[in-house]
């Protein structure tokens, strides 16, 4: 090896030192947060951690197991009740601290009204469709020994997200209608995307991202060129792409009764899988419990409209199957007019997910609910 090639290899990794180190003194994370999962089609990527700040600003930690939580033991503690969380980005919550997470607001209210010691255990994932939510529940939640299994469901997306013709995604799972019995599509195994998952080569690339902030930074570089390249072949306007990413819940089409027809097969869909989680849950002699979350249209202070055929719809679904519903958006709708505040997004659009203020009351409303079913346990 020649002086001058010696010289230039020192000094790239002098350089990816200093590099790195700068990086890591002011902060800057961007590991990849998801994994692939066969179960679910993705999943949290264990011990991943970072501050994120594409929508409010947080510390985010996945624990151990996968999940956006502290650690808990899978041997539920004799004098415990435990309560498991399963939804979507709201419940995974990443735009807010931890502590000011609805179902840690929630926990702390449940511990000075119920008599036993009450556990939150959160298994929030961004992104997630009923469909996914109930394959965890069967798959993994068991694991923890929930008393109750509270299912946050965010109209918003959900019913979309459970009709494959609709949702156009094509690396989750999906049920589907045959006749009236649901059948399961886990056709996402045959994507290139998922084969390729399971090379040596894709995990090793994954590895050296998670571990160095450079790689991360390189990361984050080739992914904002490759979002462009992608908006400009479709001719999709920035502010247009911002604003459809400001706000989960953009489908305008879940208000309308009767649906149409391609709506109305998803939800048939939708709440044939609540269906099915509710009898998993009656199977492991727990409570199931329900709470449709709010979209900030339909709890904006300025808001006049009626916009709760979501909330009607899964209250009846609650009642035929007997299960509680917690229904927020009345009520957020309520405070919201009475203080003139906007409960989801950062800023004054009223669009995005919970704020702090949103997770607080959120947590509250639930709690109050679920101590009075517990009381009557």
């Amino acid at each position: 090896m020649t002086k001058q090639l010696l010289l230039v290899i020192i000094s790239v990794i002098t350089a990816f030192v200093i590099f790195e180190v700068i990086l890591r003194l002011i902060g800057f994370s961007f590991p990849y947060y998801m994994r692939i999962d066969p179960v679910t089609g993705f999943s949290l990527r264990p011990e991943a951690e970072g501050y994120w700040g594409n929508e409010g600003r947080s510390h985010f930690k996945v624990n151990q197991d996968g999940f956006r939580d502290e650690s808990h033991s899978k041997e539920k503690p004799g004098d415990v009740t435990r309560i498991a969380v399963i939804g979507d980005s709201y419940t995974e919550a990443r735009q807010v601290d931890i502590d000011n997470a609805y179902w840690s607001v929630m926990e702390n209210e449940l511990n000075t009204c119920a008599n036993n010691k009450i556990e939150v255990l959160n298994f929030g994932m961004s992104g997630f469709s009923t469909a996914q939510e109930y394959l965890l529940l069967k798959h993994r939640v068991w694991d923890y020994q929930p008393d109750i299994v509270l299912l946050s469901f965010l109209s918003g997306n959900d019913v979309r997200e459970n009709s494959k013709a609709l949702n156009n995604v094509h690396n989750i799972p999906y049920f589907f209608l045959d006749g009236s019995e649901l059948k399961l599509d886990e056709s996402f195994k045959d994507t290139k995307e998922f084969k390729s998952s399971q090379k040596y080569l894709y995990q090793g690339s994954h590895l050296v991202v998670n571990n160095f902030r450079t790689m991360q930074m390189i990361n984050k570089i080739k992914i904002s060129k490759r979002n462009q390249r992608l908006m400009k072949e479709l001719d999709i306007e920035k502010e247009d792409e911002d604003a459809k990413k400001s706000d989960p819940g953009l489908d305008t089409e879940i208000y309308s009764d009767p649906p149409a027809p391609e709506w109305e097969e998803a939800w048939k869909v939708t709440e044939g899988i609540i269906k099915k989680m509710n009898e998993e849950v009656k199977s492991h002699e727990a409570e199931f419990v329900i709470a449709t979350l709010t979209n900030g249209i339909q709890v904006a202070p300025e808001n006049k409209s009626d916009l709760n055929y979501p909330e009607r719809r899964i209250g009846k679904l609650g009642e035929s199957i007997n299960v509680p519903v917690i229904t927020l958006a009345p009520k957020f709708l309520e405070y919201a007019k009475v203080n003139d505040a906007y409960l989801h997004g950062f800023d004054d659009s009223g669009e995005g997910h919970w704020n702090v203020e949103g997770n607080r009351l959120a947590g509250e409303l639930i709690a109050k609910e679920m101590c009075m079913l517990i009381d009557n346990e």
